[in-house]
């Protein structure tokens, strides 16, 4: 039986082929800004989440302990806020850290841009350091909780009894004193990466381009402008700011 020409289905010809893939090709060229544009959004608002849970666990851990912030990781031979003892060989090692009975998964120590951690980056530090604290974390501790370890501040000195670290009580600082912020990945250097805490001028990550994620002793976490952070906050050679913030009790300036 002949099928009647009137009634026989048609396909596309060439150029209405053609046509069809230039407009999806267009389409899919405009909304790909936007669609990069909210998954960079959503990368930044994950990471600030994600830093407000560790100033959390910090600020419950000072609650639960009389006080007395969680060790930064300054050095070794105590427990700290990221691990025990100093311990960076899985990512699952923050399970033994000190705040870790308050965060309840791995995803919060990890800036979402960073990932999984950046390969090149990753292999570089592991060079120079294996034991390191960027494979558990895209960010670090201040210090200052600790007065950057120096062992002449009048009425203090950040002694270590059996595991655990002498540390200033939360209540000396300012609630706006910066606590933690993204550590700067690119820095491939043993003294960034051996510890889960660094000095302010070793600086903060580029990879939100233009600022990065800060969480203070409030609990809270903000957006910090790296112009900020490189010209206002953290250079060696500057007094007292939120980042240069060891208690005036045991220090004139901050540092």
């Amino acid at each position: 039986m002949k099928t009647n020409p009137a009634t026989r289905l048609k396909g596309f010809t060439l150029i209405e082929l053609l046509t069809v893939i230039t407009v999806i090709g267009i389409l899919v060229a405009l909304l790909f800004p936007m669609i990069k544009k909210g998954l960079v959004m959503a990368q930044h608002t994950g990471c600030i989440s994600n830093m407000r849970a560790i100033a959390g666990g910090m600020s419950a851990y000072a609650y639960d302990n009389d006080g007395k912030l969680p060790a930064p990781g300054w050095g070794s031979g105590a427990d700290n806020w990221l691990t025990a003892n100093n311990k960076m060989l899985l990512p699952e090692d923050v399970k033994t850290g000190l705040i870790w009975p308050y965060m309840g998964t791995i995803k919060v120590y990890r800036c979402p841009a960073d990932s999984p951690p950046n390969p090149g980056v990753y292999a570089a530090i592991e060079g120079v350091q294996n034991n390191n604290c960027y494979k558990l974390s895209s960010f670090c501790m201040n210090g200052s909780v600790i007065g950057f370890g120096n062992n002449n501040r009048t009425g203090y000195k950040p002694t270590i009894t059996g595991r655990k670290r002498n540390t200033l009580h939360i209540d000396l600082f300012s609630g706006e004193d910066i606590m933690f912020w993204e550590a700067d990945e690119t820095r491939i250097r043993a003294g960034m990466w051996w510890d889960a805490s660094n000095f302010p001028h070793e600086g903060m990550s580029g990879r939100h381009i233009k600022w990065g994620s800060v969480a203070m002793i409030d609990g809270s976490a903000e957006k910090l402008s790296r112009e900020d952070y490189y010209n206002n906050e953290a250079p060696g050679n500057i007094g007292r700011t939120r980042l240069w913030n060891v208690p005036s009790q045991f220090s004139g300036n901050g540092h």
